[in-house]
């Protein structure tokens, strides 16, 4: 007889079923960044930033890169003093803070820092032709 329609589990299932409207659903708690730390002006800035919301999560590093969709190396990437790297797309970043529990305020300070930051990189890029 199949697990299901044993009779002393069927009626775990109902209790379990009748007990669903009165679960509470798992919210983070948010954690803002100190206000401080939201100036930011080098790529390093953004990268203390965003170890700063990945440490204060508290959650696994596995489990935050799962939440925002990225690789664990690309999260190790992002986070690393040593690298001065910025995230490609501005999904990603957003997705990360929003896996730490960051308000969504300061998301949207952070993103804006993030697309200065990003201006800035391609600009150095082109090079104007020297004049004759």
């Amino acid at each position: 007889m199949p697990l299901f329609q044993q009779k002393e589990h069927l009626v775990d299932l109902q209790r379990v079923i009748s007990a669903m409207p009165n679960m509470r659903v798992w919210a983070p708690t948010p954690l803002p960044l100190p206000d401080e730390m939201l100036a930011i002006a080098t790529n390093a800035e953004l990268a203390a930033v965003l170890r700063h919301a990945v440490d204060a999560s508290g959650q696994p590093k596995r489990y935050l890169a799962a939440q925002s969709l990225l690789n664990r190396s690309q999260l190790y990437y992002l986070i690393d003093p040593a690298r001065n790297s910025l995230p490609r797309k501005p999904a990603q970043l957003v997705r990360l803070l929003e896996s730490c529990a960051v308000p969504y305020r300061q998301i949207v300070q952070v993103a804006e820092q993030w697309q200065r930051l990003d201006e800035c990189r391609n600009a150095a890029r082109i090079r104007l032709p020297e004049a004759a």
